[in-house]
């Protein structure tokens, strides 16, 4: 799946959204993998569901969405890392002197950045790390589709798909260096799973189980919240977890 260009996200940075609430079983679980050449169901007819209450939208919350409920959240405020209302100004692409245009949504985010508009302050380019993560994981549910089979039981994470992902996703802080001790998995709040490695701390909540990437298997959309415990310092990011056979590996593509 490739997200286009003008609505892409870079999702690392801009502070820690921990997206908390119960776990809700989506899809199905089916024990086998789907055939080579199926047809797919277009995303256009699927409902997708929120496992839990997205804090990066202000209104979404746990249920599922239609197409067009999901078109809806774009005219929705974009809530901001203190989880009050965000906005970003933007700059103008051709004429410096111009007045900045402020966003505040993500149809207006969208409209202003197809058009060249920039974050050109650092400030106004840490807000906008909000509109990119908002934005962008409306563009993947919208995606969406419903899978012809899946490997995640009753559409969730099980401790065994965290304990698979603690060995093959690189989930840290600073420079790619060999751990220093192996990977603790622990269940944290609600649906979402934590992945502790030394100091690093990797905090893993689903917020949809679907076929995000048209392969007909059922995949994981996650937001992923990154600390260094004791520190200051955090990252986060959106991507998808996969399992292409019942007993694993487990993997995670971020989306970016």
């Amino acid at each position: 799946m490739k997200i286009p260009r003008n609505r892409r996200t870079a999702i690392i940075g801009g502070g820690v959204a921990v997206i908390a609430g119960a776990a809700t079983v989506i899809g199905v679980s089916l024990r086998q993998a789907p055939e080579k050449g199926a047809v797919e169901k277009p995303a256009s007819a699927y409902a997708v569901c929120l496992m839990s209450e997205l804090p990066l939208i202000k209104g979404a919350d746990k249920r599922c969405y239609k197409p067009e409920a999901l078109a809806a959240l774009e005219d929705a405020p974009v809530i901001g890392g203190d989880g009050e209302a965000a906005s970003v100004a933007l700059s103008s692409p051709t004429d410096a002197s111009a007045p900045t245009k402020d966003a505040s949504t993500c149809r207006e985010y969208n409209q202003l950045t197809n058009e060249g508009w920039y974050a050109m302050t650092a400030a106004d380019m840490r807000r906008e790390d909000y509109f990119k993560r908002a934005c962008g994981t409306l563009v993947l549910l919208g995606e969406a589709r419903a899978p012809e089979a899946t490997y995640f039981e009753n559409g969730e994470l099980s401790e065994g798909d965290v304990r698979s992902l603690a060995q093959t996703a690189k989930f840290r802080i600073g420079p790619e260096e060999a751990p220093e001790a192996a990977p603790v998995v622990a269940k944290d709040e609600g649906s979402a799973w934590r992945i502790t490695t030394g100091e690093q701390v990797a905090i893993i909540q689903p917020i949809a189980h679907a076929d995000f990437n048209a392969d007909g298997r059922g995949d994981m959309l996650v937001f992923v919240a990154m600390r260094i415990e004791g520190g200051t310092a955090t990252a986060s990011e959106i991507g998808l977890v996969e399992k292409a056979g019942e007993d694993g590996p487990v993997t995670f593509e971020a989306k970016d």
